[in-house]
């Protein structure tokens, strides 16, 4: 099955040219390629190590022949999830639909940065992981400091106490 095709591109004024292709399986691996422009930057528009034959993703090293990355998740994993409990598989196992750029939790950085829908451009990933990285540790600040609130009583500042401390919890089990 292919899942990604990349293309360089040369640009000029009122033209362009597709100068290389590749093609690649759903784990990255090189089925076609044509041109011959150096690029680090190949499948998913990640970095392409050639002298170890892997892919840096950030949190670590990832094998497109074995599906799997070189180290452990610093992840824990979630219990609902039993892909996410595998700490080397790439993708939860499942890379033509989903992604894992940080080397963390796919699901995440897919689904809610990612809509599931919009372009993986590591700019779109990055800031929408930093988004989520501020929002997650006020959802945990907010969520300490109404730890004992008295049920039912209402939030001075206008954000239901369940809605703070649902938002703390789902933000633990995604890893933030």
């Amino acid at each position: 099955m292919t899942a990604v095709t990349t293309c360089a591109i040369d640009q000029a004024p009122r033209d362009t040219a597709i100068t290389d292709t590749w093609e690649y399986d759903a784990f990255g691996n090189v089925l076609n390629r044509t041109g011959s422009t150096p690029n680090e930057m190949l499948y998913r528009g990640e970095q392409y190590d050639p002298d170890l034959g892997l892919y840096y993703l950030r949190a670590r090293y990832y094998n497109p022949l074995t599906g799997r990355f070189m180290s452990r998740d610093p992840n824990e994993g979630n219990i609902r999830i039993p892909a996410t409990l595998h700490k080397y598989l790439y993708a939860s196992g499942d890379p033509v639909n989903r992604v894992d750029p940080s080397g963390r939790d796919d699901l995440f950085e897919n689904v809610l940065i990612e809509g599931g829908s919009l372009p993986s451009y590591p700019g779109v990933r990055a800031a929408g992981y930093a988004t989520a990285d501020l929002l997650c540790a006020a959802a945990k600040y907010l969520a300490s400091a109404f730890q004992y609130w008295p049920p039912g009583a209402p939030s001075p500042i206008g954000i239901p106490v369940w809605f703070i401390k649902g938002s703390a919890a789902g933000c633990t089990g995604l890893g933030f």
